[in-house]
């Protein structure tokens, strides 16, 4: 025989269907919200980032002058033109971003066209990554600029000095992969210090996940307040019971 319900008391086992059922229907709406706020972002494997590592021989500059085609920086090859690479502490009063080397892109020539560095990473097809990195001027009011190209994407991405020392400026660019290999490249376009310097270091690349759409507006509000419907919904069962 069943027992009645008494008046005011809470009957466990149907307050327990009822919290399944509200956990069921609010699934699908936090699903969506977790999407929109997207995924944790992880390490791309990008190599030597800080270009610490290689074949370092310096000059008696605290420098080594490189060449389009020299691998000498462990992960990395020079393109398009003559870069230095330095080490700190040098005869140019440059102190590096991250660790004690970084490059001048600008090199010895301190001309255009200026050098470049570029890395083959491994990219999964249809991810959106992040590239961050220190972008050095020298010489206030000085501009210094680099041209990134990755996955079919490429922008310039330029700093102006605000000290007439070395001076870093975090950086950013994003591409969305379209291959499992993605050939990432770095070259200056403009030199700070009236064209003797274009400083690059502390590059990290990071998978942000699959590319997703930015949801409108409209659509993030109807979806706060469908939730919110949904959350008052329940709470009025729960209290009429």
């Amino acid at each position: 025989m069943s027992k009645k319900p008494v008046a005011g008391h809470v009957n466990l086992e149907t307050e327990g269907i009822e919290m399944r059922h509200r956990v069921r229907s609010l699934s699908p709406w936090l699903c969506a919200w977790t999407l929109m706020l997207g995924t944790a972002s992880a390490d791309a494997g990008l190599l030597n980032g800080s270009f610490e590592d290689g074949a370092f021989v310096a000059d008696g500059n605290g420098a080594m002058s490189l060449f389009p085609g020299d691998t000498s920086i462990t992960g990395w090859t020079v393109s398009t033109s003559e870069l230095a690479w330095i080490t700190t502490p040098n005869n140019f009063s440059l102190v590096a971003s991250d660790g004690v080397f970084s490059l001048d892109l600008a090199g010895y020539d301190d001309a255009a066209p200026y050098g470049g560095v570029e890395q083959s990473v491994t990219t999964t097809i249809g991810n959106e990554y992040l590239l961050t990195f220190d972008l050095g001027t020298f010489g206030t009011g000085t501009i210094a600029s680099i041209l990134v190209t990755a996955g079919g994407t490429s922008d310039t991405l330029s700093a102006t000095a605000t000290i007439a020392g070395t001076e870093w400026h975090a950086q950013s660019f994003s591409f969305v992969a379209t291959s499992t290999n993605t050939l990432l490249s770095l070259v200056g376009t403009t030199a700070s210090g009236n064209g003797i310097y274009i400083g690059l270091d502390n590059l990290l690349l990071t998978d942000q996940g699959p590319a997703q759409a930015v949801p409108e507006p409209a659509s993030l509000t109807l979806l706060g307040l469908g939730t919110i419907a949904l959350i008052g919904a329940a709470r009025r069962r729960r209290q009429a019971v």
